[in-house]
């Protein structure tokens, strides 16, 4: 099984990917760049109104304190929203959105209108789920709260009027003035709801494909690792036993130890042959199953020191499948020749079905199988059949030797 990753990547709920953040500050500050183009030209011809319509008091009236509104509104949108609590964010919009109302009732709704939009960006980027819909909407409602005190006021100079003519006059104003504003906050609000999911989507996509690299690279790393274990590793327990031989006959019988040498020689560079095929990506279609399985048993018994017999009726399975199973035959002959102390092996492969048995059993002095204790090889052959989907089973006991048994369902080629 592959052991579960421990990636550097956001994973609790709430984190957020740097780039993510970034791009919020990014868009965040576009946002302020617009909203001071409109501030500056709505500042300016406010001030300009003094000479064109000079009022009694230069220092007191609408135009000086629709100015002064404006500006306390641009010192407070300075504040950056992006990292406040969610509590801080609704009560700075909140005051944002009062400023603004009182300057477009006090000010020029043409030049105060765009600033709504503004800031109905502002909360569709930094407030989550249904809390941005329904912040935008409470702007809404101080534009439309706005337009009627607005017209009441400067139209009527505060004269009683009666309420039904009022509202017949003043729904015609409301429905240009006011409507088609809410149309464009709506799609100011849509468009940066869409640039941030756009994003947050591509971020996300960025995320998963690390996820998935770091993944298919521990797979890999696991791979190669059971693949030198499995075939270098059985690879020098074979050198092993036959230099020892080499070593007891060398001046006994000066020929077998000549062979033994040169079994050794093909073992040496069987072995670096593994090292080369393991390292590199190997090419799986041109895996020979029965010519490997061959020169593994016939390099088993070329030791002396085992008997193999064996029984193989191997169906059409895919290179994979096939080079899965030659592995675990091997590791299961590696450990019963480096530990079982074993005359005698048997390798049995059938198929009953669409099920496939792999049954490798050795005469040796067996273990506890009991025992929590598992070597790296037992873990390899366990890792191995479960990626076929298949299921193993190792009995053994102190003395009755040790039998490993693995069936698979058969998928074919």
């Amino acid at each position: 099984m592959v052991k579960e990753l421990s990636l550097p990547l956001y994973k609790k709920a709430g984190d957020q990917d740097p780039r993510d953040r970034f791009f919020h500050h990014s868009l965040y500050r576009q946002i302020q760049f617009i909203d001071e183009a409109i501030l500056i030209v709505s500042g300016v011809s406010h001030l300009l109104m003094l000479r064109i319509i000079p009022p009694d008091n230069m220092l007191l009236n609408r135009w000086t304190t629709t100015v002064t509104l404006l500006f306390l509104y641009f010192v407070l949108t300075r504040l950056d929203l992006i990292d406040r609590t969610t509590r801080s964010k609704l009560f700075l919009l909140g005051l944002s959105a009062t400023l603004v109302s009182c300057a477009y009732v006090s000010g020029q709704t043409t030049m105060v209108n765009p600033i709504y939009a503004m800031l109905v960006a502002r909360c569709t980027l930094v407030l989550d789920g249904k809390l941005k819909w329904w912040m935008s909407g409470v702007v809404f409602l101080c534009l439309c709260a706005s337009s009627y005190l607005k017209f009441w006021f400067w139209q009527w100079e505060a004269l009683p009027v009666d309420t039904g003519a009022a509202i017949v006059f003043l729904l015609p104003t409301f429905f240009y003035n006011t409507l088609w504003q809410g149309v464009v906050m709506a799609l100011v609000a849509m468009l940066v709801q869409s640039l941030v999911l756009g994003k947050q989507q591509i971020i996300e996509t960025e995320r998963m494909s690390r996820e998935l690299a770091y993944m298919a690279a521990d797979l890999e790393r696991a791979r190669i690792a059971r693949d030198i274990h499995d075939g270098v590793g059985h690879s020098l327990t074979s050198l092993s036993v036959q230099l020892e031989v080499a070593r007891k006959l060398l001046h006994r019988d000066p020929e077998k130890s000549e062979s033994a040498l040169e079994a050794a020689e093909r073992m040496a560079k069987r072995s670096l042959r593994d090292v080369r095929n393991s390292i590199a990506l190997m090419r799986m279609e041109e895996f020979d199953f029965q010519d490997a399985l061959k020169n593994l048993l016939d390099g088993i018994e070329s030791s002396g020191n085992l008997k193999v017999t064996s029984s193989l009726d191997l169906p059409a399975v895919p290179a994979m499948t096939a080079y899965h199973i030659f592995r675990i035959i091997q590791e299961s002959c590696t450990n019963a020749l480096k530990h079982s102390g074993a005359s005698e092996i048997e390798v049995t492969l059938a198929s009953i079905g669409d099920i496939l048995t792999i049954r490798v059993y050795d005469n040796g002095k067996g273990f506890d199988s009991d025992s929590k204790a598992s070597g790296f090889g037992l873990t390899g052959i366990r890792e191995r059949v479960d990626d076929l989907k298949g299921s193993v089973s190792i009995t053994s006991s102190n003395g009755n030797g040790t039998a490993v048994a693995v069936e698979i369902p058969i998928v074919s080629s």
